[in-house]
């Protein structure tokens, strides 16, 4: 921790996005600065995505910087005048720290590098667009550039070293890898119950189980997996409830709208909330009664950590990253992956076994201890791990290293 009479070593962040553009990405950075905040200074390089935001505005306790974009490709608002500003900005800091995907990985590397900042890249994982010859071509150039710059960097990290080990990137810089857990954070409650959570407790009050899951509606998530599931789940809980909670209409993939029909067949057993943010979202988790991650690619899904620690426990797919919560902790149960009748089976199983799941809580708060997470953090800013230091100190209760 940064000694009082010590100046704050700072931290130039460059993000595609920030707040209030709410995504686990944007929210998993936000997350560490506030958690940070009073030992190092922050400041946020990112792009004006909207044209009511501020050019310049303290947010919490990061400085946000934002540039113009130029033009929209898929997701990414690209932005050249955020370069020139990185150069203005990178000689002001001490370590320079890219949230990645990032749009500009590669000259905020060489720039970083050139003036001799420490280099951090922290891979929210790797970039899967929608089908199409461009978006084909936007992965090859993130991919290339991002290698490059990973080479570059003094330490490269993600959430978990089991997502790390499978990803097309990260998998070639274990020797310099640095597993980095965010911190997270649960709103407080709202005594006053949001309305949109009204509905599914009154469903609740009615008997039924409420099986919650959220995020983007996009293909990555496998909700069409848990749509295909729903009827087989029915079948032997049929007080089961589904309530999603997330923007389902993305300007740059349409897969709500090709499972609208679906939905529409399963509406009296679905309730779709939208966007929640703050208290609507803390009272969504306190709400269900387990969460859901269908992912057939998922990094590490703060929806899900977020539920858990709210004492949600998470039936998730077996895949890389998404799975680590609950292999490591035994929170939940996992499913094989695309496979609507193990994800219901597995419900069943949740079902039977609730009280028992529930009796490794302890070890869920253990695995996401904020103090312990800070510490992770800390000796990744404070040069402490460079390359070749690979470890994270984990709790003593993993059952393996994934």
């Amino acid at each position: 921790m940064t000694s009082k009479t010590e100046p704050r070593k700072r931290v130039l962040i460059g993000s595609d996005f920030y707040t209030p553009h709410w995504t686990g990405i944007v929210k998993s950075i936000v997350n560490m600065v506030e958690a940070l905040g009073d030992e190092f200074e922050f400041t946020v390089l990112t792009v004006k995505h909207e044209v009511s935001l501020a050019e310049q505005e303290q947010l919490g306790k990061a400085k946000v910087l934002r540039e113009n974009y130029l033009l929209k490709l898929s997701r990414c608002y690209y932005s050249i005048l955020i370069v020139y500003r990185f150069l203005l900005e990178v000689r002001k800091n001490d370590i320079v720290f890219i949230s990645s995907p990032c749009s500009n990985v590669l000259p905020f590397s060489l720039i970083a590098k050139l003036f001799g900042k420490r280099l951090i890249i922290f891979h929210q994982g790797d970039l899967t667009l929608a089908q199409g010859l461009i978006n084909k071509i936007l992965e090859f150039a993130f991919y290339l550039s991002t290698v490059i710059s990973m080479k570059l960097s003094n330490v490269v990290s993600t959430y978990t070293r089991d997502y790390a080990q499978q990803s097309a990137l990260l998998s070639q810089f274990m020797h310099k890898f640095h597993q980095l857990l965010m911190p997270i954070y649960l709103c407080e409650k709202d005594p006053l119950e949001p309305e949109s959570i009204k509905p599914i407790l009154n469903l609740k009050k009615e008997g039924k189980i409420i099986f919650g899951f959220g995020g983007r509606f996009v293909n990555e998530k496998g909700f069409d997996v848990l749509l295909s599931a729903i009827p087989l789940i029915l079948e032997k809980v049929p007080n089961a409830h589904f309530a999603f909670a997330g923007e389902t209409k993305m300007s740059y993939e349409q897969t709500y709208e090709k499972l609208a029909p679906q939905i529409q067949k399963l509406s009296a057993h679905i309730s779709i909330l939208g966007l929640l943010n703050g208290p609507a979202l803390r009272s969504f988790y306190d709400s269900i009664d387990f969460i859901l991650i269908p992912s057939r690619s998922d990094c590490c899904p703060l929806v899900q950590m977020e539920a858990c620690l709210a004492g949600r426990p998470s039936i998730c797919s077996d895949i890389p990253g998404a799975r680590y919560i609950v292999s490591a902790s035994g929170f939940g149960r996992l499913f094989q992956s695309e496979n609507p009748q193990d994800l219901a089976d597995k419900i069943v199983e949740a079902l039977e076994s609730r009280s028992q799941i529930q009796e490794n809580f302890p070890k869920l708060k253990q695995l996401l201890d904020v103090e312990r997470l800070k510490t992770e953090i800390r000796a990744a800013l404070n040069e402490t791990v460079g390359n070749g230091s690979n470890n994270m100190s984990q709790p003593h209760f993993f059952a393996h290293d994934l």
